[in-house]
């Protein structure tokens, strides 16, 4: 089984574990899960540019919000794409997909520096799964397993918004039109089709199908406080993640100081 139970190494600490949104309140913690991120400029590719005028949440939007995290659970899953870029002005991108059923997930990586040599991450809620080539050129493993750190890692902050996209019940539209910062930003156009783009909070923006509410984009838009990032949801579905063999890993302990993230 995979586990935190992977080597000796502890369980991992609630602040760790990757889940989908818990029932209560879901899209506050995403919200509070993407503001995380801190440091300073930059922005994702695709984020940003003049801002469009904005209004007040109308019931109807905020039951739009509110079904969007528990209809991407009915879903199953879903492939994505992410782009972003970190406080520090360095870039990541991903393509994968997550079964939101299973709790887990894959996505190639492209990044540029600390994480250039990442090709890969596959997670569960208790483990991440780094596929590094030229770390492990000359050992007989292909992936480092660790406990996931979305305090401190661009990477597994974007794994655990991924996976925080799904909740399992309705949230509250009341409370969703009256947070602060949620606005309506009107309909616009994404890739052909029309989209519904709307804000919870002060930062988190949902792109939604106009005819079918269902999320397309999750934006945090360009700051200069924090990473910024674009996760587009390019299909929608059950999916199969497949995990590697435990046999296939090494736990990052066990690399010392050839790991350069200990």
């Amino acid at each position: 089984r995979w586990g935190a139970g992977v080597d000796d190494a502890p369980p991992p600490t609630d602040h760790q574990v990757i889940r989908r949104s818990p029932p209560a309140a879901a899209l506050a913690v995403l919200a509070a899960l993407v503001v995380a991120g801190c440091g300073g400029g930059g922005g994702a590719d695709g984020a940003g540019g003049p801002a469009p005028m904005s209004a007040p949440l109308t019931g109807e939007q905020a039951s739009l919000l509110a079904d969007v995290l528990f209809d991407n659970l009915d879903a199953g899953g879903a492939t994505f794409t992410i782009s972003a870029r970190t406080a520090a002005g360095d870039t990541m991108a991903l393509t994968g997909e997550v079964d939101w059923v299973s709790h887990t997930g894959r996505a190639d990586v492209a990044a540029t520096g600390p994480e250039v040599d990442l090709a890969e991450v596959v997670w569960t809620e208790e483990v991440i799964l780094e596929r590094r080539p030229a770390l492990l050129a000359d050992l007989a493993f292909e992936y480092v397993a660790r406990a996931p750190s979305p305090a401190t890692r661009t990477i597994d902050r974007l794994v655990a918004v991924v996976a925080a996209l799904a909740g399992e019940q309705r949230d509250n539209p009341l409370l969703i039109q009256q947070t602060p910062g949620s606005a309506s930003f009107g309909v616009q156009e994404l890739g052909g089709r029309e989209v519904e783009v709307l804000r919870y909070g002060d930062e988190n923006r949902y792109w939604l199908d106009a005819e079918t509410g269902e999320l397309v984009r999750f934006e945090q838009p360009p700051s200069t406080d924090r990473d910024a990032f674009v996760l587009d949801l390019t299909g929608r579905g059950p999916q199969v993640v497949t995990l590697p063999p435990i046999d296939a890993t090494i736990p990052a302990t066990d690399l010392g100081d050839r790991y350069p993230f200990a």
